[in-house]
């Protein structure tokens, strides 16, 4: 059977879908955190690998993924996610990565204009117009001000 799977790796969880190549759902599992900023590069493609050899039989018969990762965009982790991915998995499977983010954007908006704001631990909003993707924010809770757990936080400890 060949298949296409779906990831959203965070800094708590790593949730990974497998369906086949009609979209029809055949596994899921969830695995602890898989954000390369938090783990390391290594680590967070250790994670994803485990878990693709968890979620199907025989990982030589993935043919595309897309993985959605916390922290997969920042600096050289999107490029370094999937060269690693790739040379474990070969060269032949098609591999995308970007921030989860951009899952929420898809979820919501599909493939056409839309936009999302993700707000947790940090913040960030991504839009998509006319096939191009923007990012706004999303660079640590130690840079970006607003919207954030974090900020929320820091705000309420300075009221008080």
């Amino acid at each position: 059977m060949k298949y296409i799977v779906g990831i959203d790796g965070g800094g708590t969880k790593t949730d990974f879908v497998a369906c086949d190549v009609s979209g029809n759902l055949v596994n899921r599992i969830i695995v602890g955190p898989s954000n390369p900023v938090d783990l390391g590069i290594d680590s967070a493609i250790h994670v994803l690998l485990n878990g693709l050899e968890a979620l199907v039989p025989d990982v030589r018969e993935i043919r595309s993924i897309f993985a959605g990762i916390s922290g997969g965009t920042s600096g050289k982790c999107q490029e370094l996610l999937n060269k690693g991915l790739k040379e474990k998995l070969g060269h032949d499977i098609i591999i995308h990565n970007h921030s989860d983010a951009v899952n929420a954007l898809n979820t919501g908006a599909g493939t056409g204009d839309g936009a999302v704001v993700v707000s947790g631990t940090g913040s960030v909003a991504y839009l998509r117009k006319e096939r191009k993707i923007f990012r706004i924010g999303g660079y640590g809770y130690l840079l970006d001000k607003g919207g954030s757990g974090d900020d929320f936080g820091r705000d309420a400890l300075y009221s008080a």
